[in-house]
């Protein structure tokens, strides 16, 4: 991601808060998957927590997605700004909010 010189950078926010995002989605897997659920459904728990997890990650990424496609319609004519960080974070959250898509339509 590399910037022109004199052009200012729109898109930056969108595109840190995919890595913030799939931080928080480890710390939420990882915790799912160690922590020791009692009584007889721990399995449908663990699953619960994982499913509900997934889904509040897409629906992050899709929000995530349509303001950096707001951005990207109106600032992408004007020639004195850079919108690659807006295109790095629509492909990103769009691509996270598809695979997680996939995901629930396999299983």
């Amino acid at each position: 991601m590399e910037e022109q010189v004199g052009k200012k950078a729109i898109g930056k926010v969108p595109y840190i808060a995919f890595f913030v995002g799939m931080l928080i989605m480890s710390i939420l897997l990882i915790y799912s998957y160690t922590t020791i659920y009692t009584g007889g459904w721990g399995d449908l728990s663990r699953n619960i927590m994982v499913g509900l997890s997934l889904l509040v990650f897409a629906v992050y990424c899709l929000f995530f997605f349509i303001c950096s496609l707001y951005l990207w319609v109106i600032y992408h004519k004007q020639p004195n700004l850079d919108v690659s960080p807006t295109h790095w974070a629509m492909a990103l959250h769009g691509l996270a909010v598809v695979l997680i898509l996939l995901f629930f339509a396999s299983s």
